[in-house]
């Protein structure tokens, strides 16, 4: 892809000048310097064009660093023939007396000895004749004879020349928007720009969709081509300052060469636009260096920099990296520097590079009681990336617990993934095993909230701190779910979720406090709260604490009738942690998504949400409750009433039992009611219907509530009523909440069976 030569037209009329000196017969000769990439070839091209329009005999020759030792290869292309010892002046003399002449010479600094004699001894001799030679280098050459010549040096190119560049290829609006983050990738260098130009080309061909910078293989091809046309120290160089990153080694010792002379190969890379105080300027220029390291060579650069590094007492930090990148590691005194590397990593959320530390730790480690304390860590870093990464520690800790192996903390962390992933037995397993007082307590608080049936298995006893945020949040939850709560419940929820700003803590108690805000009503409240934390997602760099504030979103869409919005945020929070990595949590989100596919009058969309397989603790536990009503609510779509019945009744046993059969939770009696209306039962639709603890809907709610039993949209009914479509939806919650019910179908069924009774 040939592209405008741009921001060179300063270049171009210095030498223009040097010609029309040769024409009136004062010889001329120049030297075009600048790194590879920065368009020499390319000026040099246009120049020659232009000294032919001009009546100029144009004479070009290219040299080749693989016909660097061929004697005389550069000068034959002009003068060919040229063989003999009286070559010098042979080659003036055959130049002469020949009119206007332009040498044009690329790449000089990969000439011929003999060539390059010939060219000084031209250069000397000029005089009165009218020659021009103009020849190219990168900078290493020519020889001092050469340095009489006018020099011209190419800079790299400007924003403004970027942008010049790219409207060749681009709409002008276009080139302009991309020119400086085209620029920051390129470093100005041209050749590099016309690579992303291409990349982006190539990307646009085969995907139908917005993208402003690709670095794909034209990029990394054109990385690799200025590198080599700078000669193998130069890439030496860059292939070890790739490697290094942030790494504090000096670049001379690495390598076994002079700092100066690794200084310059810097600079040089600086120049061409790569580097920037001393780092690649992108991301994808340095993985290009990267890849043309064999393997063994690079194996030796990262022991030899990892040496280099514990020498002179380098961040742990820093050490690691290079201890990963190696990935081949056998020596024991790398462990303390991979699990303090690990501790840094998780204070700054680095997840994956506090991951990738115990992941070597582990493979590393000799002693079984240390590997398992490892394993518990790595555990806990993966379950904040994804918690089914680190499902597969789950069993060999298990039994390292069982053998008595995990004691305290690292006991706990097991005992939660345990429940997490429905892993009920092994979980009860562990209860019998010496826990820390408060560490129990907490645990006692959040079997009742979330799997009740473990609840008689563990121990009763023990409290846990009365500021730890924790067991506040639990028992906030707690109160709500077993119908305690107080208006001082909920003050305590919001200071809670106050002191969760600054530092996520073990079992997030801000999940959990939102969550009791949710099932106390308290929908605005909540998702306040949750767009509050959600901005400080950032700093967390955790996908599953985002992932849950997701599915808490989808929780309140669905509570406000806004299902298209529930559907959005449930599948978010499943493309941020897989369905495996919900464990028995995964019941609520697809509880949603079966529910919201009702609505929609999608059955095969319910039916498939339904089919996905789940742990088999599910059921048992808080969001086994939401699934078990919402396969209810599909066998009730499918005309299999008996069935759906069934399901109903099993939530109502288990939340009665539980001590939590909160209306909020789940509405079985109102989905049972219209099960019972269906089979002709109207005694028994009253007679369960009579339990729900309603509260009276004011005149306002129930004109909101029939419009949208109708099924009108919410906007319609803002129209008809004359009222926002923000109050609707505040009215539609309250009409929820009191009539307990999560949908449009089942507020119709509600007001139908006020309206018959």
């Amino acid at each position: 892809m040939d592209g405008v030569l741009a921001e060179r037209d300063n270049e171009l009329r210095r030498l223009a000048d040097l010609l029309a000196d040769s024409f009136r017969g004062s010889g001329r000769a120049a030297v075009v310097t600048g790194p590879p990439g920065c368009g020499k070839t390319r000026l040099l091209s246009e120049f020659s064009t232009q000294a032919r329009e001009n009546g100029a005999v144009v004479l070009n020759a290219v040299c080749s660093s693989a016909e660097h030792h061929q004697p005389l290869g550069v000068v034959s292309q002009i003068v060919p023939g040229i063989n003999n010892n009286e070559s010098p002046r042979l080659f003036h003399e055959s130049l002469t007396n020949r009119g206007p002449l332009c040498l044009v010479v690329d790449d000089v600094h990969h000439a011929d000895p003999a060539s390059l004699e010939c060219l000084s001894y031209l250069v000397r001799r000029l005089g009165s004749s009218p020659i021009t030679l103009v020849i190219s280098s990168d900078g290493r050459g020519p020889r001092p004879d050469f340095h009489a010549c006018t020099r011209i040096r190419l800079p790299l190119l400007s924003v403004r020349g970027v942008t010049r560049l790219l409207a060749q290829h681009l709409s002008p609006d276009e080139a302009g928007r991309l020119a400086p983050s085209w620029h920051a990738a390129s470093g100005g260098n041209p050749e590099l720009a016309l690579a992303l130009a291409q990349d982006l080309h190539s990307y646009r061909r085969r995907v139908s969709g917005a993208a402003d910078l690709i670095t794909g293989d034209a990029y990394r091809q054109a990385v690799v081509a200025c590198l080599v046309r700078g000669g193998p120290d130069l890439l030496e160089v860059a292939a070890a300052l790739a490697l290094l990153g942030d790494a504090p080694v000096p670049l001379g010792e690495l390598l076994g060469i002079r700092e100066e002379q690794a200084e310059l190969a810097v600079a040089a890379l600086s120049d061409m636009g790569l580097v920037e105080r001393g780092r690649f300027a992108h991301p994808a220029a340095r993985t290009a260096v990267l890849g043309t390291l064999a393997s063994d060579a690079r194996g030796a650069l990262h022991r030899r920099a990892i040496r280099l590094l514990h020498q002179s007492g380098a961040p742990a930090r820093l050490v690691a990296e290079q201890l990963i990148a190696s990935g081949n590691v056998q020596d024991q005194w790398v462990l303390p520097v991979l699990e303090e590397a690990a501790q840094d990593a998780l204070a700054r959320n680095e997840l994956h590079l506090a991951d990738q530390c115990l992941r070597l730790a582990v493979r590393v480690c000799e002693d079984p009681d240390r590997r398992n304390t490892l394993l518990v860590k790595l555990l806990s870093a993966e379950w904040a990336i994804d918690p089914s990464i680190g499902a597969r520690h789950v069993p060999s800790l298990i039994t390292a617990a069982r053998r008595g192996e995990l004691t305290g903390r690292e006991l706990m962390v097991l005992v939660y993934q345990s429940l997490w992933f429905g892993r009920l037995e092994d979980a009860r397993s562990l209860f019998a095993k010496e826990m820390p007082l408060a560490e129990a307590a907490i645990l006692r608080l959040w079997l009742g909230c979330f799997v009740p049936p473990l609840l008689p298995f563990l121990d009763g006893g023990g409290v846990a701190p009365s500021d730890d945020l924790r067991w506040l949040a639990l028992t906030g939850l707690s109160d709500v779910l077993c119908s305690r709560a107080t208006a001082q419940t909920l003050v305590s929820l919001e200071q809670v979720l106050e002191r969760c700003l600054p530092n996520a803590q073990p079992l997030q108690p801000e999940l959990t406090a939102i969550c009791a805000l949710i099932y106390a009503g308290e929908l605005d409240r909540a998702d306040t709260w949750v767009e509050r934390l959600l901005d400080s997602a950032p700093q967390r760099n955790a996908p599953s604490w985002e992932a849950g504030f997701f599915s808490l979103l989808a929780e309140i869409a669905w509570r406000r009738g806004d299902a298209p919005s529930a559907v959005r945020w449930a599948r978010a929070s499943m493309d941020y942690v897989s369905p495996q990595g919900w464990g028995v949590a995964i019941g609520r989100a697809r509880a949603i998504l079966v529910l919201a596919a009702l609505e929609a009058g999608d059955l095969d969309e319910a039916a498939d949400q339904l089919d996905h397989p789940f742990p088999p603790g599910m059921l048992q536990s808080l969001w086994g409750v939401h699934y078990q009503h919402a396969r209810g609510r599909f066998q009730l779509a499918c005309g299999n009433l008996h069935a759906a019945l069934g399901e109903f009744l099993r939530c109502g046993d288990q939340m009665t039992a539980w001590g939590m059969d909160h209306p909020a939770v789940v509405p079985w009696r109102a989905s049972a009611a219209e099960a019972y209306l269906r089979l002709g039962r109207p005694d028994r639709a009253t007679l369960i219907s009579a339990a729900i603890p309603a509260t009276p809907l004011t005149d306002a709610e129930r004109r909101v509530a029939m419009l949208a039993a109708e099924g009108h949209p919410n906007r319609s009914i803002s129209r008809q009523l004359r009222i926002t479509v923000s109050t609707v939806e505040q009215h539609l919650t309250r009409c929820y909440r009191k009539l307990n019910v999560t949908s449009r179908q089942q507020l119709a069924e509600r007001l139908h069976l006020f309206a018959t009774n």
